[in-house]
C-alpha cells in the first residue's frame, strides 16, 4: 500500500490520519483512526485507544567510572478509547475522529545526542491496539510542537515586508601583528541585527557585517608601494573567509548530575561556505589613507561590508528543570599570524514566531503522515506550517521511543 503524506499504518488493521505534524502549544491536534474490523478480529485486538503525551528525558552516560544517570519528567498525558470489541459498526472499515487540546505552556520539541549526554523534549501521538493474548499493536507518530510567540509573530511580519525597525550592534576591537615584534594594527568588527526580543523561525532575518582594519602607522614615503600591496591586516574579500555561526549551549541534568556542552550548530547567511554569497551582498570598499598628527605618517583604512539574511529552523530557546537550551551567534575572522583570530559573540533568543490558532484547522479534512517534510526556504506567501523543526532522525524514528505498548 502506498502512503500519502500525513499517514501512518500498522499491520493489525489500524491506520492513523492527521491534519499536520507542526503545531503550536494551545492548539488542537485532530485526526482520524481508520479501522479494518475483520483484520482487527483476526489479530485479536479487543480495544483501540489514542494517546497524546509529552516528556523531558535526559541521560548522562558513564564518565570517570560513574554509572549512567537517566531522568524522565512527564509533561502531560491524554488518552481516549475509540473502539471496543463488540461495538456495532456500520461497515467493515470505519474512520473514527479524535482530537486533543495541547497544553499551552510547553517546551518545544527537541533532541540532542552527544558523546556523554543526550536530552529530548518529546511530543508523541500514539494509537494502541490492546491484544490480551499477544503484544499490543502500536503506531507512534512524533509531533513537532513549539511554544506560542506572539511578539515574534509581529517581528516576522516586519522582517518579511522589509525590516525598518531599530538595530542592535555587537562590536569587537582587536590589536594584532604579523610577528612577535613591531607595532600593532587594528581590527574593528561589527555585527548588526534587528533589535528584537526573539528571532522568529522560518523567516529571512537581515544582518550586516562590517570589518574595518587599520594598518600599523607607516611613513608617507612607503605610500606608492603600500597602495599596491596587500596591506596587513586585509579584511576578507570573499564571504567564505568569514565565519558566522549559531552555537547551542545545552545544559542537561539527570538525578542530581549536571553536564553542559557548547556546539556549533549551523552556519548563517551562507558565510564560511564555498558557495557563500558574493556580488552585491559583499562589498570591498576602496582603501583610504588617513594621515596622523605627524603629516609624514599615517595608516591605511580598509573595509569589507556584508549585507545578507539567514533563516532559522532550530528548536526555540527553552528552560526546563532538567534540560535547558540557549543560543549565541559567533562572528569570526582569521588574519595571518599567530593568534590573530578576531571574534565577537551575541546571545540570542529564538522563538517560534507563531501564535496558537485553536479553531483554524477545525474544518480541514484529514489526509493520510510519513516522516516530516524536508526543509524549504520560505517566503512570505508560504504556509509556515508546512515546514517543521530541524530535528535529528532519532527524534522521528519509532525505534527511539519506548516500545512496550503500555497505555
Amino acid at each position: 500500500m502506498r502512503h500519502t503524506p500525513n499517514m501512518a499504518a500498522g499491520s493489525a488493521g489500524i491506520l492513523l490520519h492527521l491534519t499536520e505534524r507542526m503545531l503550536v502549544a494551545g492548539e488542537t491536534v485532530r485526526g482520524e483512526v481508520e479501522l479494518n474490523h475483520p483484520t482487527l478480529e483476526m489479530n485479536g485486538v479487543e480495544k483501540v485507544f489514542v494517546k497524546l503525551s509529552g516528556s523531558v528525558d535526559t541521560n548522562i552516560v558513564v564518565t570517570q567510572n560513574v554509572p549512567q544517570s537517566h531522568e524522565s519528567r512527564p509533561l502531560y498525558h491524554q488518552k481516549v478509547v475509540i473502539w471496543r470489541k463488540g461495538q456495532t459498526v456500520p461497515s467493515h472499515s470505519t474512520r473514527i475522529p479524535f482530537s486533543f487540546k495541547i497544553p499551552q505552556d510547553l517546551p518545544p520539541s527537541f533532541q540532542f545526542d552527544g558523546l556523554y549526554m543526550n536530552g529530548r523534549v518529546g511530543h508523541v501521538l500514539e494509537v494502541i491496539g490492546i491484544r490480551p493474548k499477544s503484544t499490543n499493536h502500536r503506531i507512534v507518530m512524533p509531533l513537532s510542537i513549539v511554544s506560542p510567540d506572539p511578539i515574534g509573530a509581529q517581528h516576522r511580519q516586519g522582517m518579511e515586508s522589509g525590516w525598518t525597525g531599530q538595530w542592535v550592534t555587537a562590536k569587537k576591537e582587536a590589536y594584532i601583528r604579523k610577528g612577535i615584534w613591531g607595532a600593532h594594527a587594528t581590527v574593528n568588527m561589527e555585527l548588526r541585527l534587528p533589535a528584537v526580543a526573539t528571532f522568529p523561525l522560518f523567516t529571512r532575518i537581515p544582518f550586516v557585517v562590517s570589518i574595518v582594519t587599520f594598518t600599523k602607522e607607516m611613513k608617507i614615503e612607503e605610500l606608492p608601494k603600500a597602495s599596491q600591496d596587500n596591506l596587513f591586516p586585509t579584511p576578507p574579500h570573499h564571504a567564505k573567509d568569514i565565519s558566522f555561526r549559531l552555537r547551542r549551549h545545552i545544559e542537561v541534568s539527570a538525578n542530581s548530575r549536571n553536564l553542559d556542552e557548547v556546539i556549533d550548530y549551523a552556519r548563517l547567511g551562507g558565510l564560511g561556505e564555498t558557495t557563500a554569497p558574493e556580488g552585491d551582498q559583499l562589498q570591498v570598499l576602496e582603501k583610504q589613507w588617513i594621515p596622523s598628527s605627524d603629516a609624514r605618517k599615517g595608516v591605511w583604512r580598509q573595509e569589507t561590508l556584508v549585507r545578507s539574511s539567514f533563516t532559522l529552523q532550530a528548536s526555540p530557546t527553552f528552560s526546563c528543570p532538567s534540560l535547558k537550551l540557549k543560543y549565541v551567534m559567533s562572528l569570526k575572522v582569521s588574519f595571518p599570524g599567530v593568534g590573530n583570530t578576531v571574534e565577537t559573540t551575541f546571545p540570542v533568543e529564538i522563538g517560534s514566531g507563531m501564535t496558537s490558532r485553536p479553531e483554524h484547522r477545525s474544518r480541514r479534512r484529514t489526509t493520510p503522515i510519513e516522516p516530516a517534510p524536508p526543509y524549504e526556504d520560505p517566503d512570505a506567501s508560504q504556509d509556515h506550517r508546512r515546514i517543521t523543526l530541524d530535528l535529528p532522525p532519532s527524534y522521528w524514528s519509532v525505534a527511539e521511543w519506548d516500545n512496550d505498548g503500555r497505555p
